[in-house]
């Protein structure tokens, strides 16, 4: 292999060498023609071009010898070959392009002069020595494409092009090419621009144009190239470029312009795939001052134009900006001035623009800012960017102000002007600042580290030149410091309002803000402190502009300091104030003021009198100065509990001139209450808001403050009249602090009492305080006399807690007990006549010491009722309504307590009953009141929901139920239990948490607390778990401590929901409401209804909560699940599922002796009505040995046998066909089948199936078919039925077929008209069992529709893609033949298609696929008659192919060897096809007498 590869190596560089040397060794070709060509083809013989060397050998002689060919041009071509060889030209591509060049002149017959002047410009190229050989060949490359597609320039990047172009050949000393009229095209970067309906000289050596007029459109940037454009003179363009510019040009746009207007224009080559986005060509006006009305609506511009692509840009200059006019109904509001304006139909925006917002005759300031208006929305936008002179305030001269917000957002349809964050912000803060506002920190942080204050510096330099602008240049030599330094300070210094500095011109402009900061730094002039800083949240405005009244809504203001030095800061609510001219402003909220805390609304702060007027003043807080001082000397203040409400009047905050507070007025801050005003004492703290404004109140007469930063707790004394919602009468009394810092006062009665609510009489002192309204002393009520050092008086109500209180018997219409309390607490409704009487340490003495109380009792006029715990003997009574009367206690509804005998606590305890308690007969009677009362039975962990029940207290026992004991066991014995009402029964219910609320109903018990025994009779059922348990004779016991007997002979229904399962002569033991356990016998009914008895030694409740049972059944049992299966094994019943679960082994009732005889092991729930246990390829029997279910065929004697729960006879045999599923009986047909389930109840379902036939012991399966014969590279696929006859071991199938091999397709296309034009009968095709098969092979949903859209001769609609196949058999039955071993089709043979061509014709021939050991063989003889046939025979690798047509078989023979090998990417299955002799066909047809 290496000395081939070097001796092509070799021979190919001999020749490339020889082809050099020959070029070097010619100096000349002839100058006879004829001579010539043989030398010059001779030449151009390359070794490395041979394609290109023919092609030019073929035309050269038909160019050389042509009649435009003269002498003369034979001459200069001589001549130019000679130069060509003295500068060592090659044969390609140097001559090769030189007469490709020539031949293309003489195609398109160019004017004489027009090559001539070309071949001069040739020669004088290539004969100047100091041009390289390869600007020649650019050259000559350069004249092809402008021949062939008038190119006159390309390069990797740039292509520059002419249409609609006529051009001619110049020479005056140098070639140039002359264009008349043309389109010039550039063509670079997936972009183009064109110059329309120009002309012009192109230099092709210096890659020159120079234009003479033209016209450029914006066409690409979306526009409309009528309506926009530019037109131009002369122009110059080198073409080794993407861009040109041009100086003058005149720019039309008729929608803004009606005149042209002049400038400069450029275009570069930039891609872009949205015309929105182009930005070329760009336009530029020499004019700065154009004037566009209303570009857009209200909208007016003025400056410079700029087009860039699709953008529309304003243009100014520093000394002379670009202007935008805003107008709103008609008037001027907004000005915007910048150097650049980009407008788009949506946007307008400009960067760094100075904004004028005029209000009335004042205006709203910014020197530079982001400006964006939307036309459609009618909305502006202001922006700060967070940089340069952006970072600047807005300066308010109508409202006064200095602000720093965010962004500036105005719809100008709406009347709100909108001042917020910027979008995204992390900090929502905002300032408003007066533009007096001084702050000495910030004086000296201005200053910093310089000795003097720039502000100083400043005033001092305009002093000393007089002016109040100058450069910052100047003001830096005069201070002798570093302009860039200085610049900076003074940048910062225009963000405070102090100058205005202008960056384009260096100059700096005074405001007169530095003067009066100056001023106030000195102390020389008043100033404020009143800054509103704001703090929003979420998408809340910092403040809103309302148009026409200029109001200034401003939000987020926390906190106002109107003056630091008078202690008075403004906290508006909802942190919300209305900003009005020249820092007046409204609000609602309190206003801190020294020791004054005002809340209220309409609050009206005047800047000018700087005083707030107070017209709605809801309360007055008062702090007081405790006499104690702080560590750092500080005064303390506390709170004054009382609040004074409903004041008129106004704050005089300090002298107006003295705003600073500079100066001293020792009055201020000054208070005027100018009307009535109250104290109320609703507060919730104050005895829970018992005392209601409207009736009890304090009525302040009017007063006034005088320096309320300082005055002492006692000089506040308020005159006034008290009103106590009648609890007394009016009185009059000065208010003054009380002990617990509220407003209050101390009032004795007179020495007969005041009369207390017109009800009673209260006799000593009387408090008003927060505390509430308070008595010290005696209260006389009926008969009853209440003792107390404190009674707390509300308007509807008294309450006490009290030292004595005593309630003599009467023999009166009250018909009362004696009653005696000590420590009790009294509450009195006086205007209902009730009188509460409670006992705390000490229970209340009654019936004279019989019983107690630890409770309540209510006295009226006419009768004592009670509450509460009655101690009576050996039992206890609850209740929250007792009625007493001398010898008996009633309650309608209690709670009674059974004591043990032997032990502490209760042996009953029950709840909700009707009590009567007789103390002449020592018994009680109780009734439930409610449904669903409880009682309870400690002992036993049991509680009970009880109609009724009667206690002898001798006794100690309880009985249950109303219902006479003799009739019950009447019912009993008739089963008629039921016609009891549900209000017989009393339900008993398990309190122990191990038994889960088990419970029972039961008509009739009883209990002894001697025994702690619930004995239970005439029960009817248990509900345990899932199911429902039925004790024998109804008797359920339940011993001390909630253990219920064992309940022998009962029966189970499991479960409840839907009674499944029936268990009789059951042993069962109840653990709890969700567990039991026993045994018990069950009967199984098979479909024939055929009964057999089962017996759970385990029944039990799962983890679930379902009843299950388990049970055993041997072979000996002789058990079956039906009549077609015998079973042995074990039987488990789930409560939930209708039938029972079998794990064990199954067998079928076998009669055909072929087939062998073997349990199937299987697991699994089994419906006795409709059997299927679940069966897989291969299964085990009871000995765990394996079982199949399939044909099988060998591979060593090669034979197909079959397997139905029984052995295969080697691992290796081939399975023909897989079945899997579930097996089953199927009476109708005597068989017994596998399948899927859905198989087995629709037979027209995909899946395979196999069914034994128990009637004439035959095996037939349906399904995917491996016919068990691999072939290599040929691939097969079938699906339909296999059928053995067991008794005569005859196969067969009936199938579809597949079949794939590698084929020259120019001969399968014969072979394909051939059956296609053949005069043949359609394939007889079963529709139904045509479907079943295509369902194997592509699923039934597509198999059924596939078949539905056949037309009556089989021919699908579109033919599947699973049905592409070299060939494909729609129709074709084998038989197994056991002495060839082989498969052979018998009976006619249906061909579908052939590859993708639909035949579907029913033909004679004949296929065999044999097995052998030695190799497998498919052969395939394809009969349309006896003269046209085709034979294909595979075997060993090798396909062989012979047809009776001979363009067929010639196709075949004459394809080349490598061709008909089958490329086998893991090489190994070698494939290859060839032509055999007729022989072969013959031979194979011979063993058929065919």
């Amino acid at each position: 292999m290496n000395k081939l590869l070097f001796s092509f190596i070799l021979f190919f560089g001999i020749a490339i060498s020889s082809n050099s040397v020959l070029a070097q060794s010619i100096k000349s070709f002839s100058h006879d023609s004829i001579t010539f060509q043989d030398e010059f083809l001779k030449f151009m013989d390359h070794p490395t071009k041979k394609k290109e060397s023919k092609e030019f050998e073929d035309q050269f002689p038909v160019f050389w010898f042509s009649p435009e060919m003269t002498s003369e041009k034979r001459k200069n071509i001589y001549e130019i070959c000679d130069i060509f060889l003295s500068r060592k030209a090659r044969s390609f591509p140097d001559f090769y392009n030189y007469f490709k060049t020539l031949m293309l002149f003489q195609q398109q017959n160019r004017d004489e002069k027009d090559y001539s002047n070309w071949e001069k410009g040739l020669i004088h190229q290539i004969s100047n020595k100091k041009n390289r050989l390869s600007a020649t060949h650019d050259f000559l490359i350069q004249t092809q494409n402008l021949l062939q597609d008038t190119i006159i320039h390309e390069s990797y990047a740039t292509k520059w092009k002419c249409k609609n172009a006529k051009f001619k050949f110049l020479f005056d000393k140098k070639l140039s090419i002359q264009f008349d009229q043309a389109d010039l095209y550039c063509i670079a970067q997936r972009d183009s621009s064109c110059i329309y309906n120009t002309s012009g000289i192109y230099d092709p050596f210096e890659r020159i144009w120079t234009g003479n007029k033209g016209k450029v459109t914006w066409k690409r940037a979306g526009k409309s190239d009528s309506e926009e454009f530019a037109t131009f003179d002369s122009y110059t363009i080198d073409t080794q470029k993407t861009s040109f510019q041009i100086d003058t040009v005149s720019y039309y746009n008729k929608e803004l312009f009606d005149d042209k207007i002049e400038g400069s224009l450029s275009d570069k080559m930039n891609s872009v795939n949205d015309p929105s986005l182009a930005i070329y060509p760009r336009f530029e006006s020499f004019e700065k001052e154009i004037e566009i009305k209303n570009l857009f609506e209200n909208l007016n511009y003025k400056g410079g134009i700029a087009i860039h692509g699709a953008k529309f840009l304003g243009k100014g200059s520093p000394e002379l900006p670009s202007v935008i006019e805003l107008s709103r109904h008609d008037t001027l509001f907004l000005r915007a001035r910048s150097e650049h304006f980009s407008f788009h139909n949506n946007r307008v925006v400009g960067k760094d623009t100075e904004i004028e917002i005029l209000l009335d005759t004042c205006q709203i300031y910014h020197p530079g800012l982001l400006f964006q208006y939307f036309p459609d929305k009618k909305e502006v936008n202001l922006i700060r960017e967070g940089e340069g002179i952006a970072l600047s305030p807005y300066f308010n001269t109508y409202h006064n102000l200095i602000m720093d917000f965010g962004m500036l957002i105005w719809n100008m349809d709406e009347n709100l002007m909108h001042f917020t964050s910027m979008k995204g912000a992390t900090s929502r803060q905002a300032h408003f600042e007066s533009m007096n506002y001084f702050s000495i920190n910030r004086f000296m942080k201005i200053q910093g580290m310089d000795k003097e204050n720039p502000l100083v510096s400043l005033h001092k330099y305009a002093d000393y030149s007089y002016v109040e602008t100058f450069t910052a240049m100047e003001y830096a030599n005069f201070i002798k410091k570093p302009v860039n330094q200085v610049r900076q300070q003074i940048i910062r210094l225009s963000f405070q309002g102090f100058v205005i500095y202008n960056r384009n011109t260096d100059e700096v402009t005074l405001q007169q803000r530095l003067t009066d900061y100056i001023k106030s730094g000195m102390g020389r002039q008043d100033y404020d402190v009143i800054r509103f800083s704001t703090e929003t949240e979420n998408n809340e405005d910092d403040a809103t502009l309302r148009m026409g009244s200029y109001n200034l809504d401003i939000n987020g203001v926390r906190h106002i300091a109107v003056s630091d030095s008078q202690n008075v800061v403004i906290f508006p609510k909802h942190q919300k104030i209305t900003l009005k001219k020249d820092r007046d402003f409204q609000f609602d909220g309190r206003i801190m003021a020294g020791l004054l805390d005002l809340y209220g609304k309409d609050f009206n702060f005047s800047y000018e009198n700087f005083k707030i007027d107070l017209d709605l003043i809801d309360s007055l807080q008062i702090n007081i100065v405790n006499d104690s001082l702080s560590t750092y000397g500080r005064r303390y203040t506390a709170r004054l509990g009382s609040v004074l409400e409903k004041i008129t009047g106004n704050l005089l905050i300090d002298d107006p001139n003295n705003k600073s507070g500079l100066k001293n007025y020792a009055e201020y801050p000054i208070f005027n209450s100018s009307d009535s005003c109250f104290v109320y004492y609703d507060s919730k703290k104050i005895q829970d808001g018992a005392y209601k404004k409207e009736a009890f109140y304090f009525k302040v007469d009017p007063y006034t403050i005088n320096n309320i930063n300082n005055f002492k707790k006692e000089d506040i004394s308020l005159k006034g009249t008290f009103v106590s919602d009648s609890i007394f009468p009016t009185f009059r009394e000065t208010l003054s602090i009380a002990d617990d810092n509220s407003l209050g006062f101390y009032h004795v009665t007179p020495q007969n009492g005041l009369p207390v609510y017109g009800k009673g009489t209260f006799t000593d002192t009387i408090h008003l305080s927060n505390a509430g309204l308070i008595g010290d002393g005696t209260l006389n009520y009926l008969t009853s006399t209440t003792k107390s050092e404190k009674f707390v008086f509300r308007p509807e109500i008294m309450t006490t807690q009290a030292e004595s209180f005593e309630l003599k018997e009467l023999a009166s219409h009250m018909n009362n007990p004696e009653v005696n309390g000590e420590k009790i607490f009294a509450t009195w409704y006086p205007y209902k006549d009730e009188l509460y009487v409670k006992s705390t340490a000490l229970p209340i003495d009654m019936y004279k010491k019989l019983a107690t109380l630890s409770g309540t009792l209510k006295i009226t006029p006419t009768e004592i009722t009670g509450l509460g715990d009655m101690e009576l003997v050996n039992a206890e009574l609850q209740s929250d309504y007792f009625t007493y009367t001398p010898k008996t206690i009633v309650a309608d509804t209690a709670g009674f307590k059974l004591k043990n005998t032997d032990a502490e606590g209760y042996a009953f305890e029950s709840k909700d009953v009707r009590a009567y308690i007789d103390f002449n007969s020592r018994t009680g009677q109780f009734t439930s009141t409610t449904v669903g009362s409880i009682s309870e039975f400690p002992s036993n962990k049991y509680m009970a929901y009880i109609n009724s029940f009667d206690w002898e207290m001798d006794k100690q026992e309880l009985l249950f139920g109303s219902e006479d004991e003799s009739n019950l066991a009447s019912l009993w014995e008739q089963g008629k239990m039921e016609s009891l009402p549900k209000t017989a029964y009393n339900e008993f219910i398990s309190t122990s948490m191990k038994q889960d609320s088990l419970s029972f109903m039961t008509p009739l018990a009883r209990y002894s607390s001697i025994d702690h025994t619930i004995k239970a009779k005439y029960v009817m059922d248990l509900a345990v778990a899932d199911a429902k348990i039925y004790p024998d004779k109804g008797d359920v016991n339940i011993e001390d401590g909630g253990l219920m007997q064992t309940l022998r002979n009962s029966k189970v229904l499991a479960d409840t929901i839907n009674s499944f399962h029936n268990i009789f002569n059951a042993s069962i033991n109840i653990h709890s409401k969700n567990s039991y356990s026993g045994s018990g016998n069950y009967s199984y009914l098979d479909a024939t209804e055929g009964e057999q008895e089962l017996f759970f030694d385990v029944i039990d409740v799962d983890s679930l909560g379902q009843t299950i049972a388990m049970g055993n059944l041997p072979e000996e049992k002789s058990f079956s699940l039906s009549p077609d299966f015998d079973y042995k094994g074990k039987v488990r019943l789930e409560a939930r599922e209708k039938s029972l679960f079998f794990q064990g082994q199954t067998k079928i009732h076998n009669k055909c002796e072929s087939i062998g005889d073997n349990w199937l092991d299987f697991n699994s729930q089994i419906d006795p009505k409709e059997i299927y246990i679940p069966v897989d390829l291969h299964v085990t029997d009871d000995e765990s040995l394996m079982l199949y279910n399939s044909f099988f065929l060998t591979n060593d004697s090669i034979h197909i046998y079959s397997s139905f729960l029984s052995r295969r006879i080697f691992y290796t045999d081939n399975v023909l066909l897989e079945a899997r599923g579930f097996l089953t009986y199927k009476p109708n047909f005597q068989a017994y089948q596998i399948a899927s389930k859905e198989k087995l109840q629709d037979m027209d379902a995909s899946g395979s199936i196999l069914s034994f036939y128990q009637g004439n012991c035959n095996m037939r399966g349906e399904g995917l078919v491996n016919l068990g014969a691999e072939l290599g590279q040929i691939k097969q696929i079938s699906a339909g039925a296999i059928e053995h006859d067991l008794s005569s071991d005859i196969v067969t199938l009936d199938l579809i077929f597949g079949v794939d091999f590698f084929m020259n397709n120019q001969a399968m296309k014969i072979m394909e008209t051939a059956f296609t034009q053949a005069n043949l009968k359609p394939t007889n095709i079963n529709k139904q069992n045509y479907t079943r098969k295509l369902a194997e092979i592509m699923g039934r949903k597509r198999a059924e529709l596939a078949v539905l859209e056949m037309d009556g001769n089989g021919t699908f609609k579109t033919l599947p893609n699973e049905l592409l196949h070299t060939i494909y058999f729609n129709n074709l039955d084998f038989i197994w033949d056991k002495e060839s071993k082989a498969y052979q089709s018998i009976g006619e043979i249906g061909i579908g298609n052939i590859n993708d061509k639909q035949i579907n014709k029913s033909i004679k021939g004949k296929i065999e696929l044999d097995k052998k050991r030695s190799g497998n063989r498919l052969t395939m003889y394809l009969e349309i008659d006896k003269s046209t046939w085709f034979f294909f025979e595979y075997h060993h690798g090798v396909m062989f192919v012979r047809s009776s047509n001979e363009e067929f078989n010639t196709i075949l023979h004459e394809t080349k060897e490598k061709n008909r090998e089958f490329k086998d990417p893991l090489k190994k299955n070698p494939y290859s096809y060839i032509i055999c002799p007729r022989s072969q066909k013959t031979k194979f047809l011979k063993q058929f007498n065919l």
